[in-house]
C-alpha cells in the first residue's frame, strides 16, 4: 500500500465537539508569534514565515488534540514549541556583522556555477541512465525503497544522493530567482533542466518542486511590488502565497480534474498538516523511549544507538504499521526533542537561529528580494530534517554562499519611509 496513503489510517478519528475548547486555545497558541513576526525585515523572514505557516501553526493544533497525551502535557508541548518560534527570533535581535568577500569571490563562484550547470546534470545522466526511462510523480515511494536499498548495497554512490539534494535544492532555485529578477529566461530554463534531472535522478519531489515554489514566490514578489508594497511585506506577501497558492488553488484543481480531493489533500497534508502530525507522533512515540543523544546524528561514531533502524524508520513503520518502509522524517523541533528532550528543541531552535542570523550578515548589502529567495528552500528543509542536516546534505550552507554572488542593490524607498536616498540592506 502507497505509504502516503496508508499513514492517514493511523490519523486519529477526532471528534471535533469534543475537543473545540482545545481546537480554541491550539488557535491562540498559533497567533502569539505575530506579537513579534512584523518586527523585522531581514531577509530570512522569508524562512521564519514560512516555518511558522507550515510547522507551528499545525504543530499547535495537533498538539492540542492529541488526547493520548494528558491535557497538561500537551498544551505545555504546544506552548514549548511557541517558545522555541520565540528562540528563533533572538537572531532578529543580535546586529549582524559584515562578512569581508574573499578576492575574485565572485569570478571564482560564477565559474564553479557554471561548470556545475554544464557537468552536474551530464554526470547524473550518464551515471544513472535507467533513471529517465519510467519518470513518474505518482510511484516515487516505490522507487525511493529501490534506490535506499542500492545505497545501502553500494551500488548507487551516497555522493550522488548528496549531488542531487545540492543541486536541486541549492543551485536551481538560485538559477531560477536570478534568471526572474534580472528577466534572463534561460537562467530559469537550466534551472528547471537541473531540478528535473535531480528529482528523476533522486526520486525525492522536494527537489524539484523546491524551484518551482520559489518561482511562484518570486512572481508573487514582483507582483506585490508593483502595488507598492514594501520588503517590509514579505510576511503579508508570502502569508498570500500560502493561503492561495497552497490551499485555495488545489480546490479549483480537483474540481477541474473530478478526482474527489486528491490534489488539495495532498497538498494540504505534505506541506502543513504531516508537520504537526509527525510532530505530535514523534513525542507520543519517543516519549518513554530513551533519548538518543544523536547517536542516530553526527554522535553516531561516538554513541552507540539503541535502534537497529533510524529513528525516522522506526517512527514510519509505526505509523504504517510496518507495511510500507516509510521514513517519516520530522523538522528540526522534533529532531531535536527526540534527542534531549526539550533542551533539544531549545538547542535546534538556537541552531535555527545561527543559520538565519548568518544569512543575514552574508546578506549585508545584497538585493533583499533576491536573497530572501534564494534562501527560501530552507523552509522547505527544515520542515522535514534536522538544522544540521539540512546545511550539509541538503545543501542549505550552498544556498547560504550563494548569497555573495547575488548582486548589490540600493532601494529606493517609499514615500512613507525615510526621503533620503536608500541604501543596501545593511540591520
Amino acid at each position: 500500500m502507497n505509504s502516503v496513503f496508508s499513514l492517514t489510517l493511523r490519523l486519529p478519528q477526532i471528534d471535533l465537539m469534543s475537543i473545540l475548547p482545545d481546537i480554541a486555545l491550539g488557535y491562540l497558541y498559533a497567533l502569539i508569534p505575530l506579537l513579534w513576526i512584523s518586527r523585522s525585515d531581514r531577509p530570512s523572514k522569508s524562512i521564519y514565515i514560512f516555518l511558522y505557516f507550515s510547522n507551528l501553526i499545525p504543530i499547535s493544533f495537533f498538539l492540542v488534540a492529541d488526547h493520548e497525551m494528558s491535557i497538561l502535557v500537551r498544551h505545555f508541548r504546544a506552548l514549548f514549541c511557541v517558545l522555541c518560534f520565540f528562540i528563533i527570533y533572538f537572531a532578529y535581535l543580535v546586529p549582524t556583522t559584515s562578512i569581508k568577500p574573499l578576492r575574485y569571490q565572485s569570478q571564482i563562484g560564477w565559474g564553479i556555477i557554471w561548470v556545475l550547470v554544464i557537468f552536474g546534470p551530464t554526470y547524473l545522466v550518464l551515471t544513472n541512465p535507467t533513471a529517465f526511462a519510467n519518470v513518474s510523480f505518482f510511484d516515487v515511494y516505490e522507487k525511493r525503497l529501490e534506490l535506499r536499498d542500492a545505497v545501502n548495497d553500494g551500488s548507487f554512490s551516497r555522493i550522488n544522493v548528496y549531488a542531487t539534494n545540492w543541486m536541486g535544492v541549492a543551485l536551481a532555485p538560485f538559477l531560477a530567482v536570478y534568471g526572474f529578477q534580472t528577466r534572463r529566461p534561460v537562467y530559469i530554463g537550466m534551472a528547471v533542466m537541473i531540478a528535473f534531472v535531480a528529482f528523476a535522478v533522486s526520486t525525492h519531489k522536494t527537489v524539484f518542486f523546491t524551484t518551482i515554489i520559489v518561482l511562484l514566490f518570486a512572481a508573487s514578489t514582483r507582483y506585490a511590488q508593483r502595488l507598492r508594497l514594501s520588503i517590509d511585506g514579505i510576511a503579508l506577501n508570502l502569508a498570500f502565497v500560502i493561503v492561495i497558492g497552497f490551499i485555495t488553488i488545489p480546490y479549483f484543481v480537483d474540481i477541474l480534474l473530478g478526482a474527489g480531493p486528491v490534489t488539495s489533500w495532498l497538498t494540504h497534508f505534505r506541506i502543513f498538516q504531516n508537520n504537526g502530525y509527525l510532530t505530535s507522533v514523534y513525542m507520543e512515540f519517543f516519549g518513554a523511549q530513551p533519548i538518543l543523544l544523536y547517536a542516530d546524528s553526527f554522535l553516531s561514531g561516538i554513541i552507540q544507538s539503541d535502534f537497529d533502524l533510524s529513528y525516522s524508520r522506526r517512527v514510519g513503520d509505526y505509523i504504517t504499521q510496518y507495511e510500507a518502509r516509510n521514513n517519516a522524517n520530522a523538522n528540526f523541533l522534533a529532531d531535536g526533542y527526540v534527542n534531549l528532550g526539550y533542551l533539544g528543541m531549545i538547542f535546534s531552535s538556537l541552531q535555527m537561529a545561527l543559520v538565519l542570523w548568518l544569512i543575514d550578515s552574508l546578506a549585508r548589502g545584497r538585493d533583499m528580494t533576491l536573497v530572501a529567495f534564494t534562501v527560501l528552500p530552507a523552509g522547505l528543509v527544515f520542515s522535514n530534517v534536522p538544522v544540521h542536516t539540512g546545511l550539509i546534505s541538503n545543501g542549505i550552507a550552498i544556498s547560504m554562499m550563494l548569497i555573495t554572488l547575488l548582486p548589490k542593490k540600493t532601494p529606493t524607498p517609499r514615500l512613507s519611509q525615510n526621503p533620503l536616498p536608500g541604501a543596501p540592506y545593511t540591520a
